[in-house]
């Protein structure tokens, strides 16, 4: 279940789920990486601006996708 739309969300979704459908570590991490570095030399994806925002007290991190 996506959490957050943005632009490019199901693109970044599917190179994911690619990615870990992949039988070994090797080939999960080649396409993950492969896809990522693709996506932002695309510029395909654009993240919601909450996940640039810095939290000074404390680690944060962003619910995008929920499985």
């Amino acid at each position: 279940m996506l959490t957050l739309d943005f632009p490019g969300s199901r693109t970044l979704i599917d190179a994911i789920d690619a990615a870990v459908a992949k039988p070994t570590t090797h080939e999960l991490t080649d396409s993950l990486r492969n896809s990522l570095c693709k996506l932002i030399r695309d510029k395909a994806v654009t993240l919601p601006d909450c996940v640039f925002e810095a939290n000074a007290e404390h680690y944060a991190r962003r619910e995008l996708y929920r499985s």
